[in-house]
């Protein structure tokens, strides 16, 4: 079974992607687009449906279990979100 289920490293937005040929199961608003139109071969992108920022998913988050992360296109906001991600998983 494919995994859908994604969180936006920017704004904490949780969500599902956009599958091609497979009805949304997800409201508008928690609808993550795909977006096919890239030259990145490696990465997978799609677009925030909170923040708009356009993310990149490592395609191999497919595979492991639990919610795929997607990481800001700006390198500088992407730092900035990991920097968050980790002040808050040092709190728990």
């Amino acid at each position: 079974m494919l995994i859908t289920k994604i969180r936006c490293l920017a704004c904490n937005h949780k969500g599902e992607i956009e599958i091609i040929g497979r009805p949304p199961s997800a409201t508008p608003d928690r609808l993550f687009k795909y977006l096919d139109d890239r030259d990145d071969i490696d990465n997978l992108h799609c677009r925030c449906p909170r923040c708009k920022w356009e993310l990149i998913v490592n395609p191999m988050q497919l595979l492991g279990p639990g919610a795929i992360i997607g990481v800001p296109l700006c390198k500088e906001e992407a730092m900035a979100c990991a920097d968050r991600e980790r002040r808050a998983a040092t709190v728990l």
